[in-house]
Protein backbone atom coordinates (compact mmCIF):
# COMPACT_ATOMS: atom_id res chain seq x y z
CA UNK A 1 0.00 0.00 0.00
CA UNK A 2 2.82 2.44 0.80
CA UNK A 3 4.24 1.88 -2.68
CA UNK A 4 1.01 3.18 -4.17
CA UNK A 5 1.46 6.49 -2.36
CA UNK A 6 5.16 6.91 -3.15
CA UNK A 7 5.60 10.52 -4.35
CA UNK A 8 8.08 9.17 -6.93
CA UNK A 9 5.44 6.92 -8.47
CA UNK A 10 5.85 6.50 -12.25
CA UNK A 11 3.55 8.79 -14.22
CA UNK A 12 1.39 6.04 -15.73
CA UNK A 13 0.90 4.39 -12.33
CA UNK A 14 0.01 7.73 -10.81
CA UNK A 15 -2.38 8.48 -13.65
CA UNK A 16 -4.26 5.23 -12.91
CA UNK A 17 -4.69 6.32 -9.29
CA UNK A 18 -5.71 9.83 -10.32
CA UNK A 19 -8.50 8.42 -12.47
CA UNK A 20 -10.33 6.94 -9.49
CA UNK A 21 -13.30 8.69 -7.85
CA UNK A 22 -12.49 10.91 -4.88
CA UNK A 23 -14.13 8.59 -2.34
CA UNK A 24 -12.12 5.61 -3.58
CA UNK A 25 -8.85 7.55 -3.65
CA UNK A 26 -9.46 8.88 -0.15
CA UNK A 27 -10.03 5.34 1.16
CA UNK A 28 -6.72 4.26 -0.42
CA UNK A 29 -4.98 7.18 1.25
CA UNK A 30 -6.50 6.30 4.64
CA UNK A 31 -5.51 2.64 4.31
CA UNK A 32 -1.95 3.66 3.45
CA UNK A 33 -1.72 6.01 6.41
CA UNK A 34 -2.93 3.23 8.71
CA UNK A 35 -4.10 3.78 12.27
CA UNK A 36 -0.73 4.70 13.78
CA UNK A 37 0.51 8.22 14.49
CA UNK A 38 2.67 9.50 11.65
CA UNK A 39 5.29 12.26 12.15
CA UNK A 40 4.07 15.58 10.77
CA UNK A 41 6.69 15.56 8.02
CA UNK A 42 7.19 11.80 7.87
CA UNK A 43 7.12 9.65 4.74
CA UNK A 44 3.55 8.92 3.78
CA UNK A 45 2.15 11.68 6.00
CA UNK A 46 -0.85 13.73 4.96
CA UNK A 47 1.45 16.70 4.40
CA UNK A 48 3.69 14.82 1.97
CA UNK A 49 0.74 13.36 0.07
CA UNK A 50 -0.85 16.79 -0.28
CA UNK A 51 2.30 18.08 -2.03
CA UNK A 52 2.49 15.44 -4.77
CA UNK A 53 0.09 17.12 -7.20
CA UNK A 54 -3.05 19.20 -7.35
CA UNK A 55 -5.41 16.21 -7.38
CA UNK A 56 -3.77 14.53 -4.40
CA UNK A 57 -3.86 17.84 -2.55
CA UNK A 58 -7.60 18.17 -3.22
CA UNK A 59 -8.19 14.63 -1.99
CA UNK A 60 -6.09 15.19 1.15
CA UNK A 61 -7.84 18.45 2.02
CA UNK A 62 -11.24 16.84 1.53
CA UNK A 63 -10.57 14.16 4.17
CA UNK A 64 -10.17 15.65 7.70
CA UNK A 65 -9.45 12.21 9.12
CA UNK A 66 -6.09 12.19 7.29
CA UNK A 67 -4.96 15.13 9.44
CA UNK A 68 -6.31 13.90 12.77
CA UNK A 69 -3.73 11.25 13.75
CA UNK A 70 -0.13 12.39 14.10
CA UNK A 71 3.00 12.65 16.23
CA UNK A 72 4.59 15.97 17.20
CA UNK A 73 8.31 16.23 18.00
CA UNK A 74 8.69 19.69 19.51
CA UNK A 75 12.43 19.59 18.89
CA UNK A 76 12.01 19.49 15.11
CA UNK A 77 8.38 20.35 14.28
CA UNK A 78 7.10 23.90 14.16
CA UNK A 79 4.02 25.12 15.99
CA UNK A 80 2.66 26.45 12.68
CA UNK A 81 2.86 22.99 11.09
CA UNK A 82 1.00 21.36 13.99
CA UNK A 83 -1.68 24.05 13.76
CA UNK A 84 -2.03 23.32 10.04
CA UNK A 85 -2.87 19.71 10.88
CA UNK A 86 -5.32 20.79 13.59
CA UNK A 87 -7.05 23.20 11.22
CA UNK A 88 -7.36 20.63 8.46
CA UNK A 89 -8.65 17.97 10.86
CA UNK A 90 -11.73 20.19 11.25
CA UNK A 91 -13.91 18.49 13.91
CA UNK A 92 -12.62 14.94 13.50
CA UNK A 93 -11.55 13.12 16.71
CA UNK A 94 -7.83 13.55 17.39
CA UNK A 95 -5.17 10.95 18.18
CA UNK A 96 -1.92 12.77 18.97
CA UNK A 97 1.37 12.09 20.71
CA UNK A 98 3.56 14.97 21.85
CA UNK A 99 7.28 14.70 22.63
CA UNK A 100 9.31 17.46 24.27
CA UNK A 101 12.22 19.51 23.10
CA UNK A 102 15.64 18.37 24.36
CA UNK A 103 16.81 21.87 25.17
CA UNK A 104 17.84 23.03 28.62
CA UNK A 105 15.29 23.20 31.47
CA UNK A 106 15.24 26.99 31.46
CA UNK A 107 13.91 26.86 27.91
CA UNK A 108 11.50 23.96 28.31
CA UNK A 109 8.43 25.70 29.65
CA UNK A 110 8.51 28.51 27.12
CA UNK A 111 8.99 26.05 24.27
CA UNK A 112 6.28 23.63 25.33
CA UNK A 113 3.47 25.91 26.44
CA UNK A 114 2.57 27.26 22.95
CA UNK A 115 2.12 23.69 21.68
CA UNK A 116 -0.03 22.77 24.69
CA UNK A 117 -2.13 25.91 24.47
CA UNK A 118 -2.79 25.27 20.79
CA UNK A 119 -3.83 21.67 21.48
CA UNK A 120 -6.10 22.78 24.33
CA UNK A 121 -8.12 24.88 21.89
CA UNK A 122 -9.10 21.57 20.27
CA UNK A 123 -9.66 19.66 23.53
CA UNK A 124 -13.21 18.71 22.57
CA UNK A 125 -11.72 16.67 19.71
CA UNK A 126 -9.21 14.80 21.88
CA UNK A 127 -9.86 11.06 21.70
CA UNK A 128 -6.52 9.29 22.21
CA UNK A 129 -3.74 11.50 23.57
CA UNK A 130 -0.17 10.90 24.70
CA UNK A 131 1.96 13.54 26.41
CA UNK A 132 5.65 13.12 27.21
CA UNK A 133 6.63 16.10 29.34
CA UNK A 134 9.16 17.16 31.94
CA UNK A 135 7.69 17.68 35.39
CA UNK A 136 8.36 21.41 35.07
CA UNK A 137 5.74 21.62 32.32
CA UNK A 138 3.09 19.22 33.59
CA UNK A 139 0.76 21.94 34.84
CA UNK A 140 0.32 23.16 31.27
CA UNK A 141 -2.28 20.40 30.70
CA UNK A 142 -4.34 21.10 33.82
CA UNK A 143 -8.03 21.96 33.82
CA UNK A 144 -9.03 20.91 30.31
CA UNK A 145 -12.52 19.84 29.31
CA UNK A 146 -12.14 16.64 27.25
CA UNK A 147 -15.66 15.26 26.74
CA UNK A 148 -14.55 12.76 24.07
CA UNK A 149 -11.22 11.59 25.51
CA UNK A 150 -11.09 7.79 25.65
CA UNK A 151 -7.43 7.08 26.39
CA UNK A 152 -4.69 9.15 27.98
CA UNK A 153 -0.97 8.41 28.21
CA UNK A 154 1.09 10.66 30.45
CA UNK A 155 4.86 10.21 30.62
CA UNK A 156 6.50 12.56 33.13
CA UNK A 157 10.24 12.89 33.53
CA UNK A 158 12.33 14.71 36.11
CA UNK A 159 11.78 15.35 39.79
CA UNK A 160 8.57 15.73 41.78
CA UNK A 161 6.57 18.45 40.04
CA UNK A 162 6.02 21.68 41.89
CA UNK A 163 2.37 22.67 41.96
CA UNK A 164 3.35 26.34 42.04
CA UNK A 165 4.60 27.40 38.65
CA UNK A 166 5.93 30.81 39.48
CA UNK A 167 5.95 32.82 42.66
CA UNK A 168 2.50 31.80 43.95
CA UNK A 169 2.53 28.81 46.29
CA UNK A 170 -0.12 26.13 45.94
CA UNK A 171 -1.16 23.70 48.64
CA UNK A 172 -2.92 21.18 46.38
CA UNK A 173 -2.04 17.57 47.07
CA UNK A 174 -2.45 16.28 43.51
CA UNK A 175 -2.53 17.36 39.91
CA UNK A 176 -5.99 17.93 38.44
CA UNK A 177 -5.71 17.15 34.74
CA UNK A 178 -9.24 17.84 33.58
CA UNK A 179 -12.69 18.96 34.68
CA UNK A 180 -14.75 16.54 32.63
CA UNK A 181 -13.69 13.12 31.32
CA UNK A 182 -16.91 11.12 30.91
CA UNK A 183 -15.52 8.65 28.34
CA UNK A 184 -12.01 8.05 29.70
CA UNK A 185 -11.44 4.33 30.33
CA UNK A 186 -7.75 3.70 29.51
CA UNK A 187 -4.77 5.34 31.22
CA UNK A 188 -1.01 4.94 30.80
CA UNK A 189 0.88 6.74 33.56
CA UNK A 190 4.67 6.59 33.50
CA UNK A 191 6.35 8.62 36.21
CA UNK A 192 10.06 8.80 36.94
CA UNK A 193 11.02 7.09 40.26
CA UNK A 194 11.98 10.50 41.66
CA UNK A 195 8.38 11.74 41.38
CA UNK A 196 6.69 11.05 44.69
CA UNK A 197 3.61 13.28 44.58
CA UNK A 198 0.07 11.81 44.82
CA UNK A 199 -1.46 10.43 41.60
CA UNK A 200 -3.16 12.88 39.23
CA UNK A 201 -6.84 13.51 39.80
CA UNK A 202 -8.56 11.36 37.20
CA UNK A 203 -11.87 9.43 37.23
CA UNK A 204 -10.12 6.32 38.50
CA UNK A 205 -13.44 4.70 39.40
CA UNK A 206 -14.28 4.51 35.66
CA UNK A 207 -10.91 3.26 34.38
CA UNK A 208 -10.93 -0.27 32.93
CA UNK A 209 -7.35 -0.45 31.62
CA UNK A 210 -4.24 0.80 33.42
CA UNK A 211 -0.55 0.63 32.49
CA UNK A 212 2.53 2.42 33.72
CA UNK A 213 5.40 2.96 36.12
CA UNK A 214 4.40 4.26 39.56
CA UNK A 215 5.66 4.49 43.09
CA UNK A 216 4.18 1.86 45.38
CA UNK A 217 2.12 4.40 47.32
CA UNK A 218 0.73 5.93 44.13
CA UNK A 219 -0.12 2.51 42.69
CA UNK A 220 -1.90 1.56 45.91
CA UNK A 221 -4.01 4.72 45.93
CA UNK A 222 -5.00 4.25 42.29
CA UNK A 223 -5.90 0.57 42.68
CA UNK A 224 -8.04 1.29 45.71
CA UNK A 225 -10.15 3.64 43.57
CA UNK A 226 -10.17 1.76 40.25
CA UNK A 227 -13.09 -0.56 41.05
CA UNK A 228 -13.96 -1.20 37.36
CA UNK A 229 -10.43 -2.17 36.37
CA UNK A 230 -10.21 -5.15 33.97
CA UNK A 231 -6.59 -5.02 32.77
CA UNK A 232 -3.59 -3.80 34.74
CA UNK A 233 0.14 -3.80 33.99
CA UNK A 234 2.34 -1.85 36.41
CA UNK A 235 5.99 -1.50 37.30
CA UNK A 236 6.19 -0.44 40.94
CA UNK A 237 8.99 1.42 42.73
CA UNK A 238 9.60 1.39 46.48
CA UNK A 239 7.82 -0.29 49.38
CA UNK A 240 4.12 -0.14 50.19
CA UNK A 241 3.40 1.78 53.39
CA UNK A 242 1.22 -0.42 55.54
CA UNK A 243 -0.98 2.52 56.52
CA UNK A 244 -2.17 2.89 52.93
CA UNK A 245 -3.51 -0.66 52.71
CA UNK A 246 -5.45 -1.15 55.92
CA UNK A 247 -7.96 -3.46 54.22
CA UNK A 248 -8.20 -5.49 51.04
CA UNK A 249 -8.12 -3.90 47.58
CA UNK A 250 -11.34 -5.06 45.95
CA UNK A 251 -11.22 -5.28 42.14
CA UNK A 252 -14.26 -7.39 41.19
CA UNK A 253 -13.80 -7.04 37.42
CA UNK A 254 -10.02 -7.52 37.15
CA UNK A 255 -9.13 -10.22 34.62
CA UNK A 256 -5.50 -9.53 33.66
CA UNK A 257 -2.79 -8.45 36.09
CA UNK A 258 0.95 -8.03 35.53
CA UNK A 259 2.98 -6.51 38.37
CA UNK A 260 6.74 -5.89 38.34
CA UNK A 261 8.90 -4.61 41.21
CA UNK A 262 12.37 -5.01 42.72
CA UNK A 263 11.60 -4.36 46.37
CA UNK A 264 8.73 -6.81 46.79
CA UNK A 265 5.97 -4.22 46.54
CA UNK A 266 4.12 -6.38 44.00
CA UNK A 267 3.86 -9.23 46.49
CA UNK A 268 2.67 -6.87 49.23
CA UNK A 269 -0.12 -5.64 46.98
CA UNK A 270 -1.10 -9.14 45.93
CA UNK A 271 -1.59 -10.15 49.55
CA UNK A 272 -4.23 -7.45 49.91
CA UNK A 273 -5.83 -7.98 46.50
CA UNK A 274 -9.34 -9.36 46.17
CA UNK A 275 -9.92 -10.14 42.47
CA UNK A 276 -12.44 -13.00 42.05
CA UNK A 277 -12.50 -12.73 38.21
CA UNK A 278 -8.72 -12.82 37.74
CA UNK A 279 -7.73 -15.06 34.82
CA UNK A 280 -4.15 -14.09 33.94
CA UNK A 281 -1.44 -12.99 36.36
CA UNK A 282 2.34 -12.53 36.47
CA UNK A 283 4.70 -11.14 39.12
Amino acid sequence: MQEILNPNLRSQEKAALDGLPLDVTSEIFLLALGCGRVPLKGEGSALILSHVCGWWRNVSLAVPRMWSTFHVDMEHDSLALMETYLLRSQKHPLSISLWPTKRQDAYLLGAIQPFIQSLKQHAEQWQDMEFTLPSTAILAIEHVDCPNLRSLALNVTGRTPSYSMGSQSDSRSSLSLAHRLPLLTAVVLNLAPSIVSPPPTLPWSKITKLEGNLTSDMATQVLMEAVLLKECQLTIYGDVHSGLVSSSIHLPHLQVLHLFSRQGAAVELMVKLDAPQLETMSL
